[in-house]
């Protein structure tokens, strides 16, 4: 066993390179220094614990109220897509309408051109027979 081995073994420590060995408060110290720093280091594990359940807790919070937004407009989109149809079935039947009038007005067009033509006719003959 090496020098450093039994110095070990013993609790002694190294300074200036040097085996000096250590006394039983040096011990004691270091223990309580370790003791310090673990409790130390376990608060803060324990408090970023708690940072962190806070942060997922809200996180997951905020997922659900996306959930919910996103649900929502999913309904939304239904119903828009039913009006939509709704308002294609209505302007389908107006365009319709309007096909019909425009017929409409081209077969009354029609009609007074002859009825005018009829009538101007009709009155050339009168004013033939009364000069005749």
């Amino acid at each position: 066993m090496g020098r450093f081995d039994q110095a070990l073994r013993c609790g002694a420590r190294l300074l200036e390179g040097e085996l000096m060995p250590a006394g039983l408060n040096d011990i004691y110290n270091q223990l309580g220094q370790l003791t310090a720093t673990m409790n130390a280091v376990s608060k803060h594990l324990e408090q970023q614990d708690r940072n962190s359940a806070s942060s997922r807790a809200n996180m997951h919070r905020r997922l659900d109220e996306v959930v919910h937004r996103v649900g929502t407009l999913e309904s939304d989109m239904a119903a828009v897509k039913d009006d939509t149809a709704d308002v294609k079935d209505v302007t389908d039947e107006v365009r319709q309408w309007k096909q019909r009038g425009l017929g409409a007005l081209g077969v009354i067009g029609i009609a007074g051109t002859v009825l005018g033509g009829a009538v101007v006719w009709f009155f050339s003959q009168i004013l033939e027979y009364i000069r005749g």
